[in-house]
């Protein structure tokens, strides 16, 4: 704050035609403010004192001397909190004015409006702001710049788009707020489909979110502040503005808004979009009807997130992070209540449900005939690929593009189709369109999505015979954990033939949980020999094949001590401590843990064991009962069972030190399943 002693010396000097007490009364705010901002960094309140007090700054009409002592200071921390908030117009604005009053600030007043003309491409100004001489360096920048956006232009006229996209894309990292090359790749990527889908997509999103941050409107933007009114004279322009060219860039909004919404499908921010074009101008037309239309679907929208979400946790690919996700897969917390189905089905098909629009709508916005919302959706879907030409140009229809990325990786496109083959699975349903879509639309998704499935597994249920029953069986038990956790599985699974049912209970689901515990292990942990434990997993696979019941749970190991539960401990506080230790224990989140990376993966593979056993209320009871007899016959298996145990495996494997032996989580389970297994064979 040294520069306050400085104009208490020129206010005593210089002071002329001013008041004391209004001086007095500017200078106390200035260094309260500047406290505030030195507390509470940049935020909007201090924001908003630094324009207050500069309005009072004119009504004094301070002198030249005190505006150079007292001015720079403010717009310099005022063009710091603009910065910090995106607003780059009104921080170049501020920091220019603050270089314009010269003084000690003449430094870090510069360096801020380098770079923030350099990020905006302002090029012509920082030539004359900064000498070659000063800094040869950015120079360098400036024309490789130039340079950047000849080249993009040649390939245009070329017909080159990808390419220019790339050059565009390398010009950015340069100078990433700079609309002209925003709009030229934006130019290129709607002329081309050679660039990946979701490339495109991102890049899309992020070009036309800079544009109307960038915009010349942004300076009307009012920051959300109670005082709006000292904004409405701060950001008056001193210009006219071209309406015509500011409509031009309110389309941008529009733009964005489609991108957000039907390519992206964050239904959030694209009523965000549309609410910022309504503040910039409530009278502009298509963000009106737009917002009209969406709010329409709002119910619709709620429903669609739900489902979304409950998808993501139920369809993924198995993988690091995600796969404990998918194992402690609870449907109780995502699934969707059948009627919120029918909900979600009658208001794509019901007629009654049809959104009903003006002639003046339809006009505005384009909008084609629709027999029903569902139908309004993909309309407006492939007039949002045709517009970004994720489809080829020529195409009427979407099933003359069936080749198209858009099919395997539109969000909107997929969920829709999913929602709407599940609805009608929930619903009354109609066979013929069910597997129309399944055939079709989604035949390339990589996931098996079960409500595809159904038919085919109620035609074989609907038949008396076992035979058919045992084929609808295979496609169930064909589904992860995951999906026969839900209720549409379990509902078919109920329909199964009771004693096949009992069969597969207890033999090819306990197989299926254990292959996929083998997963687990292998996909997230890094073995130093990876070929020796995969010959464990292929040999433990197979002794799996021949055995038909659940193999008894290792009492030896106090899996209740290993979560740190009481053996009173309910559902949820299972569930709860699983958590905790997984937070923990786990190899991947614990990098700064003082054990090593070995003594992790152990401890994690009892962990899970551990959770296995007691989330599973079967298996739970069964370990329970084997704990208390333990419990009486300690004596006698302390003193035999280690000797048994090794003859036992030298006589399935071959050797006591079988490949499997030093895998962290192959615990008794294994060696008392594998002993049984011999005695059942030597019969």
């Amino acid at each position: 704050m040294k520069w306050i002693g400085s104009v208490i010396v020129v206010v005593i000097t210089l002071i002329s035609g001013i008041r004391c007490d209004d001086l007095s009364h500017v200078l106390d705010r200035v260094l309260a403010i500047d406290k505030s901002f030195i507390e509470k960094g940049p935020v909007l309140s201090v924001l908003q004192d630094y324009n207050s007090i500069l309005l009072e700054c004119n009504k004094i009409s301070l002198n030249d001397a005190l505006k150079s002592q007292i001015l720079p200071n403010i717009y310099y921390k005022k063009g710091l909190i603009e910065y910090s908030y995106d607003k780059d117009n009104l921080a170049i604005e501020d920091f220019e004015t603050c270089l314009s009053f010269g003084g000690s600030l003449i430094k870090p007043c510069k360096e801020k409006l380098v770079d923030l003309l350099l990020k905006h491409g302002r090029l012509d100004r920082l030539s004359t702001l900064v000498s070659q001489d000063e800094n040869e360096e950015l120079h360098e920048k400036i024309l490789l710049l130039r340079q950047m956006i000849e080249r993009t232009e040649s390939l245009i006229k070329n017909g080159d788009y990808k390419t220019c996209v790339e050059e565009a894309s390398n010009a950015i990292e340069l100078s990433s707020s700079f609309n002209d090359l925003r709009n030229i790749r934006i130019e290129c990527l709607v002329k081309t489909n050679e660039i990946d889908y979701d490339l495109k997509l991102k890049y899309l999103i992020e070009d036309y979110s800079e544009l109307i941050k960038n915009g010349r409107y942004s300076q009307r933007l009012l920051l959300e502040t109670e005082n709006k009114n000292i904004f409405q004279k701060i950001f008056e322009y001193k210009n006219d503005i071209n309406l015509k060219e500011e409509s031009k860039s309110l389309q941008n909004f529009i733009k964005l808004f489609k991108l957000l919404l039907f390519g992206d499908k964050n239904f959030l921010q694209a009523q965000k979009t549309l609410q910022k074009c309504l503040r910039i101008d409530n009278d502009y037309v298509e963000c009106q009807q737009y917002s009209k239309i969406f709010v329409k679907f709002n119910k619709f929208w709620d429903l669609f997130e739900k489902i979304s979400v409950y998808y993501s946790h139920l369809y993924f690919e198995r993988e690091d992070d995600q796969q404990e996700s998918a194992d402690s897969f609870d449907p109780a917390e995502y699934d969707i209540s059948e009627k919120e189905w029918k909900e979600v089905h009658k208001f794509l098909f019901s007629q009654d449900k049809k959104i009903k629009l003006n002639p003046r709508q339809i006009e505005i916005l384009n909008i084609q005939p629709f027999e029903n919302n569902y139908k309004f959706l993909i309309n407006e879907l492939f007039l949002f690929a045709k517009e970004f030409n994720f489809i080829e140009g020529t195409s009427k229809s979407f099933e003359k593009d069936k080749d198209s990325q858009f099919y395997s990786k539109n969000k909107f496109m997929v969920e829709l189709q999913e929602l709407f083959v599940e609805s009608f699975v929930h619903s009354d349903k109609n066979d013929k369109i069910i597997k129309e879509i399944c055939e079709n639309e989604l035949s390339h998704q990589k996931k098996k999505f079960f409500p595809c499935s159904v038919i085919k597994i109620d035609e074989l249920i609907s038949s008396r015979k076992k035979k058919d029953h045992q084929k609808a069986l295979k496609i169930l038990n064909g589904f992860d954990m995951r999906t026969q956790k839900t209720k549409l599985w379990e509902s078919r699974f109920k329909k199964i033939n009771p004693t096949l049912r009992q069969e597969s209970s207890n033999g090819n689901k306990w197989q299926q949980q254990q292959q996929q515990q083998g997963q687990k292990f292998q996909q997230k942990f890094s073995y130093r020999d990876s070929n020796q434990h995969q010959q464990y997993f292929n040999s433990r696979n197979q002794n799996q094949q021949h055995q038909r019941a659940s193999p008894p749970q290792n009492p030896k190991t106090d899996y209740y001590k290993v979560l740190g539960l009481s053996p009173k401990a309910d559902e949820s506080e299972i569930k709860k401590a699983y958590r905790e230790k997984v937070k923990l224990y786990h190899p991947d989140k614990n990098s700064s843990s003082d054990k090593t990376k070995e003594e992790l993966e152990e401890k994690m593979s009892e962990i899970n064991n551990a959770y296995e056993v007691l989330s599973d209320q079967t298996k739970r009871r069964q370990y329970d009962m084997e704990s208390n007899q333990q419990g009486q016959a300690h004596n006698h298996r302390h003193n035999s069972g280690s000797r048994s145990n090794h003859m036992y495996f030298q006589g399935a494997g071959g050797s006591g030190q079988h490949q499997g032996a030093n895998i962290p989580w192959q615990t008794a389970i294994w060696k008392k399943w594998n002993r049984k297994k011999i005695i059942q064979s030597k019969g």
